[in-house]
């Protein structure tokens, strides 16, 4: 999905006038748009693949615990979700214990969506688990009527916040 918000051009210059600006905080989502950046942070994740074991252990281990208050479909939100393994183990995971309909992935970076979605189509692809990419910014998450939408009203939504994005922002 692109949002109807969906401005990269503006983000772009936003990112401009920000660097080349007086000086302030520069957000965190803003980082990623450039495609080399993006490729970057890639490169980071996979030289600290080892270091996240430890994370996909754990997000195995609490899906059981999760569908023990969760029953029937589930749709999982991947907000920030960069390269997505994280939001793929906690879906397969989910997957094994119960019905998992829908992994959305929502990222401002169409480079680190696409990585997020190649890996999440090869790890989900025998689990029957729909895969949805947003490519937009979640600051603007109220907004986007796919992931609210009433289609499914008995499928319960799950929102994953993962990796160093909460971190990172200074006000939420």
């Amino acid at each position: 999905y692109l949002t109807e918000r969906y401005d990269p051009a503006r983000w772009a210059n936003d990112l401009r006038t920000i660097v080349n600006g007086p000086g302030c905080a520069l957000e965190q989502s803003l980082l990623y748009l450039d495609n080399q950046s993006a490729a970057d942070y890639l490169a980071v994740c996979d030289a600290y693949s080892m270091l996240r074991g430890a994370l996909f252990v754990e997000l195995q281990r609490l899906a059981p615990v999760i569908r023990e208050h969760v029953t029937g479909p589930l749709h999982v939100i991947g907000i920030g979700s960069g390269d997505g393994r994280a939001e793929v183990c906690l879906s397969k995971a989910l997957a094994e214990t119960g019905p998992l309909q829908k992994l959305y992935l929502l990222d401002i970076s169409n480079t680190l969506l696409a990585a997020a979605r190649e890996h999440a189509d090869a790890v989900l692809k025998h689990h029957r688990v729909e895969v949805e990419t947003i490519h937009g910014n979640f600051h603007e998450l109220v907004r986007y009527p796919m992931i609210h939408a009433s289609y499914a009203p008995r499928a319960r939504r799950l929102f994953t916040l993962f990796g160093s994005t909460l971190a990172n922002l200074m006000d939420e």
